[in-house]
């Protein structure tokens, strides 16, 4: 069965719109049209708009605890229980909600740090990323064909609509704990706004062709998850088409159920008078095609206004006295406020799921729509009870966001420490507080030292321990997590070469399946080389000049935005700490970077990942030994240097680095492993700050010599 949607409130060419009622019931209308599609953005206000104090004293407050001003007027993030959600994850910017609506205010002080950016494209006037649109950067107009996805002030406008998609984004992401205003359901995400929406009539109006390049626009650029605060009568094919689309493509989409609900049995009934897109069902009636919202008021009964029905709403959240974000101007009467606003509408209660969504693939970035569905429905409150004149047609209940947090990080593979050293033939498993889980001893021929990594592949095969000899053949071997040998493996470089090997494991053609990288870990021919999980040789490629003869580092990950595993080198023995990054077919990404002065022939082992979650990865490296200061140092894939923080050392120290989540917060944790006199390992934050330290009680005997490091389940 799937649960209701609907909405109300802008108004297309040639609609007739009637006001009636009293502002003590908000305003509401008719709107009448004969046209095939009516775009209707949602949501009421009833009262003036209220600005935050100029002032306020703000005492420091607890992690899940914002400091902005407003929040205590966000009753509604209480009820969805959002707070709870924030002990486990704030959202993160790798998560890109596309927001359809009438415009988004993106740089409003407290919206403009999460308001999405085109990594392909620069405002140079030219269409970088050859998607036909010039300068793209922050998404796209499709009302007027520009690429400002604000608001336009020289267009004729009304101030309900003006302030919708701005009203609309807040909900979903304000910046939280930033001082400013009040707080999003994610502090931290990257919203695109499309707007296919203008402010004219009450709140605005738009066509289905806008709305049809948005969603084409949104999946083109591999979003999350759509909002959609608008319903129209009839149902276009292409319309249609594009909602399939974006389901094919993974992204959830979420839409307002309406405002058309007079208080009645009749008025609002989405059975008896479907609407779209929140009626939009899979060919074989699959309801998380579209997850459909309805609104409720502060004691969880429906709001008078809400669509309702048993077919098209799946879930319920807050949609009355609703504040948040608005449209800043102060030239313009009337917009010169950050904050405040006492609004109504579905189109409210819509961005709420939206948000949750968002959190949710903070989390686990592979949840499927039908996955992010279930956990939706799962997790809701049962609010029937509170609304006997509407059973099963407010959907499952009210959201839970919290509670849909929890289920999802219960989802998630515990991230273990996996450690080794090229002295001694063990591997530990650590958990994130530095206690032994396993340790296997590895004695094959003449392997005293392992290089290893971790595999999970698509097709479902066992989680394997990929591993390399760390200084003498290049032999690869392959174990499950218990220590058994699953495959004698193959030689990844000639038997000539006697020095080592140092290994990454992901996928870096897409094709679902993990390679296995490998790069020569003593001096040697600069020669990445890439084999399937059998051992068949798919590529290799110089990373550095064909004279050289270097000793290298390797790690893997999205250096441009792409959604493919990339290739990073750095210089261990031989040379300078040259950093070097390629795609998966071998092609330089860059001219690459120096880790440290040209002087410098200590060598780095390095990691990468992306911690500011901007959807690419940063490159983080340590030096080999303890010579000189020792520093973990954060590079941009630029090669700007952005952090650098102390290290931990005795004088025969040797150091690793990792990244990854090694307790299920969903905060990236940057783990530098060392060995000699006292084995152990340093936790940093993402932003290179000291983190929670992890006590360790390792043996200098099994851990000594180069370190090797994997964060992995």
């Amino acid at each position: 069965m799937k649960y209701s949607k609907r909405g109300a409130n802008f108004q297309v060419r040639g609609v007739n719109v009637v006001y009636y009622g009293s502002m003590r019931h908000k305003k509401r209308f008719l709107i009448h049209s004969n046209l095939y599609l009516l775009i209707v953005a949602i949501f009421f206000a009833s009262s003036a708009l209220i600005g935050f104090p100029a002032s306020l004293v703000r005492a420091a407050a607890p992690s899940n605890t914002p400091n902005d001003p407003n929040f205590s007027e966000q009753t509604y993030l209480r009820q969805i229980h959002a707070t709870e959600a924030w002990s486990i994850t704030k959202g993160s910017k790798r998560v890109v909600v596309a927001l359809i609506d009438s415009g988004v205010e993106f740089v409003h002080p407290d919206l403009q740090e999460n308001i999405w950016t085109n990594p392909a494209e620069q405002l140079d006037g030219v269409d970088n990323d050859g998607n036909g649109l010039i300068d793209d950067i922050h998404g796209w107009d499709f009302v007027e064909n520009k690429s400002n996805p604000g608001p336009d002030f020289n267009a004729p406008k009304n101030d309900l609509g003006f302030h919708h998609g701005t009203i609309v984004a807040g909900i979903i992401g304000a910046v939280g704990n930033n001082g400013t205003a009040g707080t999003g359901i994610n502090w931290q995400v990257s919203i695109m706004p499309l707007r296919a929406l203008n402010g004219v009539g009450d709140t605005g109006n738009g066509d289905p062709t806008s709305v049809v390049k948005a969603v084409n626009y949104a999946i083109s650029h591999k979003v999350d998850v759509i909002n959609m605060s608008f319903i129209g009568k009839k149902l276009g094919q292409d319309l249609i088409n594009a909602i399939r689309r974006a389901y094919e493509a993974g992204i959830t989409v979420v839409a307002a159920a309406g405002n058309e609900g007079n208080g009645n049995m009749i008025d609002g009934d989405l059975d008896l008078s479907p609407r779209y897109p929140v009626c939009l069902d899979g060919p074989q009636g699959e309801p998380w095609w579209v997850i459909g919202v309805a609104a409720v008021d502060e004691t969880n009964r429906k709001a008078h206004f809400s669509g309702y029905g048993t077919r098209c709403v799946d879930i319920s959240a807050p949609g009355v006295h609703i504040p948040s974000t608005l449209v800043v101007h102060p030239a313009e009467q009337g917009f010169n406020q950050l904050f405040g606003g006492s609004f109504s509408g579905t189109s409210l209660a819509a961005p709420q799921v939206t948000a949750t969504v968002a959190l949710m693939k903070s989390l686990k970035p592979d949840l499927t729509p039908k996955q992010i569905y279930d956990i939706l429905i799962e997790t809701a409150y049962f609010i029937d009870d509170v609304n006997p004149l509407y059973p099963n047609a407010l959907g499952a209940g009210l959201l839970n966001t919290g509670a849909a947090v929890v289920k999802v990080r219960n989802m998630i593979s515990v991230q273990s420490i996996w450690f080794a050293s090229a002295g001694s033939p063990i591997v530990a498993q650590l958990d994130g507080n530095g206690v032994i889980q396993k340790k296997f001893t590895f004695n094959y021929g003449k392997q005293i030292g392992v290089a290893f990594a971790r595999s999970q592949s698509a097709s479902g095969i066992q989680p394997l321990i990929i591993t390399g000899t760390s200084n003498t053949s290049s032999q690869v071997r392959m174990f499950d997590d218990k220590g058994t040998l699953k495959s004698k493996g193959f030689l990844a470089y000639p038997k000539d070469y006697n020095g080592g090997i140092q290994i990454a494991v992901g996928d870096t053609d897409g094709d679902g399946e993990d390679e296995i990288v490998v790069v020569p870990a003593r001096r040697y021919k600069p020669e990445v080389r890439v084999y399937s999980l059998s051992g068949i040789l798919k590529n290799k490629f110089l990373a550095y000049a064909s004279g050289a003869r270097l000793g290298l580092s390797v790690a893997l990950a999205d250096i441009d935005g792409d959604g493919r595993k990339d290739i990073v080198t750095g210089v261990r023995e031989g040379g300078s700490a040259h950093i070097r990054m390629f795609n998966g077919s071998g092609d330089p990404l860059n001219a690459g970077f120096f880790a440290a002065a040209s002087t410098y022939r200590g060598g780095v082992n390095i990691a990468a990942v992306d911690t500011d979650g901007d959807g690419r990865a940063e490159i983080i490296t340590v030096p080999l030994n303890a010579a000189g200061s020792p520093t973990v140092r954060l590079f941009g894939a630029d090669g700007v240097l952005r952090r650098t923080a102390p290290l931990v050392y005795e004088k025969n120290s040797q150091f690793a680095v990792a990244a990854g989540d090694v307790d299920r917060s969903g905060d990236l944790a940057i783990i530098v492993a060392r060995t000699g006199t006292r084995p152990g390992f340093q936790r940093f934050n993402a932003n290179l700050e000291p983190a929670d330290p992890i006590a360790t009680n390792l043996s200098a005997k099994d851990f000594r010599g180069a370190p090797s490091l994997v964060i992995a389940p």
